[in-house]
């Protein structure tokens, strides 16, 4: 069930109305229950971060790459951005950092650009046979 509901903002206001009242635990398990049954998504934050690390996989997927830009996706780039900070300050999972390591994450791509403009990244880049790819 998405949960966002552009078109349906009095679903989308009653759902929140549900979360929170699950949140203060003034909402039946039975209730609970059958919400969920249906796929609501009792956690937003988490189904966001989830949604654009999928985006992320897949970006990564077709360009090779984790280097996001504004210019390539406006919405996955900042929140490329907004995690970089995040890991910056401290206040990033260790469970989110391994997720991202494993996609092969670029924690500082303003480093590796720098290392790209002076022809270290090329000479990597190039293989053995002199082609690359």
């Amino acid at each position: 069930m998405p949960y966002r509901f552009p078109e349906n903002p009095e679903l989308r206001a009653w759902l929140n109305q549900q979360r929170v009242r699950t949140k203060q635990g003034k909402v039946s398990k039975e209730r609970v229950a059958r919400l969920s049954a249906l796929g609501v998504v009792w956690d937003l934050l988490e189904a966001n971060w989830e949604e654009q690390y999928q985006a992320l996989a897949a970006f990564k997927a077709s360009e090779g790459h984790c280097d996001v830009t504004h210019s390539a996706s406006l919405e996955l780039g900042r929140w490329v951005n907004f995690v970089r900070s995040r890991h910056r300050l401290g206040k990033l999972s260790a469970d989110r950092v391994a997720r991202l390591d494993a996609l092969g994450f670029s924690w500082n791509p303003r480093k590796k650009t720098r290392r790209l403009a002076s022809g270290v990244y090329a000479r990597e880049l190039t293989n053995s046979d002199g082609t690359s790819d």
